[in-house]
């Protein structure tokens, strides 16, 4: 099928292209703004988008990624036959009916126009795509973000893995996500134009949001809203439950441990455990303080001492098949 795009607007720098974005929602972003980011909340994303926090560095993987994307290029011409053309990394279209919404796709194929994604994957990653058999949740979210907003019937997903694999995912558009997912980035939108951040959760990123926020105290009193109020009783439950499921835990590793008794291993149907023996060894430590540095001073090496200990360590082992 032959995709008609939409025209794309340049921009002529990268300051004026990463200025346009704050305003905007790209592709990448959409499987935070679902909450499928296991990096970062709805709630740290919007203070972000909003302004009020500074917008993520540029770290090494993304140079990296970014360096490999035309070598990654080549392994997709090679590996399918299909000829791509690079649009430029400050080149960016926007959805037909949410000129917010916007994407800047890796290539393009020559014959077509569709999307291909270039993705540079670490080990970790990799790892789950060999088991799962497919790309993750977060890169078929930001392909299928491309599809809707170019207009696209199908994506390809070129993944270089761990430095020694490349596979290529064919992606179908899938009418029923992309219309959940218009949805939901709508609202992350109006959201940000009316001041409005999504609901606070337990993401340790929203936890960093806020201390950003607030980093410290004025020593006045505020009246606590319902919501929070609610907050504070939930919160005495929360750690009740965790009390109760701390001692649960600790009985069930305690019938373990009688039963192991003195052996290394205890297993069963489907499980296996191990039960061992290990030792710390005492150190010799300087002692950091200004009477020690005083003394080391004066008479040479200060030290304080910490005796070796040994200790038994439960880990639960793969059952043996």
């Amino acid at each position: 099928m032959t995709q008609t795009l939409s025209q794309p607007t340049f921009y002529e720098t990268e300051a004026d292209w990463l200025a346009s974005r704050q305003g905007c929602i790209g592709a990448s972003e959409v499987a935070t703004i679902l909450g499928g980011n296991p990096h970062k909340s709805p709630h740290a994303f919007w203070c972000q988008k909003a302004g009020l926090l500074p917008p993520d560095d540029t770290n090494l993987a993304m140079r990296r990624g970014h360096h490999m994307e035309p070598f990654i290029a080549s392994l997709y011409t090679e590996t399918t036959g299909n000829a791509v053309y690079d649009p430029g990394d400050f080149t960016v279209w926007s959805h037909p009916d949410m000129p917010f919404f916007r994407c800047t796709p890796d290539r393009l194929l020559c014959d077509d126009g569709m999307p291909v994604e270039l993705k540079d994957i670490g080990h970790y990653i990799s790892q789950q795509v060999r088991e799962d058999g497919e790309p993750p949740i977060t890169y078929q979210a930001q392909v299928q973000a491309q599809i809707a907003i170019l207009g696209a019937e199908q994506a390809d997903l070129a993944c270089f893995m761990d430095g020694r694999d490349f596979e290529v995912f064919r992606v179908q558009r899938n009418d029923r996500f992309i219309k959940a997912m218009l949805a939901e980035v709508a609202e992350f939108y109006e959201r940000l134009q009316n001041g409005d951040p999504p609901p606070v959760d337990g993401h340790p990123s929203t936890a960093a949001a806020i201390a950003a926020l607030h980093p410290d105290d004025n020593g006045e009193t505020v009246t606590l809203p319902r919501e929070a109020i609610e907050a504070a009783m939930a919160l005495d439950i929360a750690k009740a439950r965790i009390k109760e499921l701390e001692a649960e835990k600790a009985r069930h590793e305690n019938v373990l441990k009688a039963a192991i008794g003195n052996a290394t291993f205890g297993e069963g149907p489907d499980l296996r455990f191990s039960w061992k023996t290990q030792e710390r060894t005492g150190y010799l430590r300087l002692a950091d303080t200004p009477e020690a540095r005083a003394t080391l001073a004066q008479y040479g090496l200060a030290y304080t001492e910490t005796q070796s200990s040994k200790f038994r360590v439960l880990r639960a082992l793969k059952a043996r098949a």
